[in-house]
């Protein structure tokens, strides 16, 4: 890991983090109902990007589940920054 986000084709960085965590367990997302649902981020911040790295939608969680509203079937990533740490989830829906 060299302090980055993978690269996506065409699109460049998503993000620069200086620590990024493969301590990826205590978070989970699910899709329902036209919705992406992350748990386990009562206390970061959760950012939801498409396959193109175009950034979706980005809350300072303050629960233990944030909602994006998903508008068509694709892979998505979910970027969870807490403490100071990167985690990130890809989503197939």
């Amino acid at each position: 890991q060299n302090g980055q986000f993978p690269t996506l084709k065409g699109v460049g960085t998503i993000s620069a983090v200086d620590n990024i965590t493969d301590d990826v367990a205590k978070y989970f997302a699910y899709t329902l109902n036209n919705k992406l649902i992350v748990k386990g981020t009562a206390k970061a911040t959760v950012a939801v990007f498409n396959a193109n790295g175009t950034l979706l939608g980005r809350v300072n969680a303050n629960t233990d589940k944030s909602e994006f509203n998903l508008s068509s079937k694709g892979v998505y990533l979910v970027q969870i920054i807490e403490d100071g740490k990167s985690s990130v989830l890809k989503v197939i829906y």
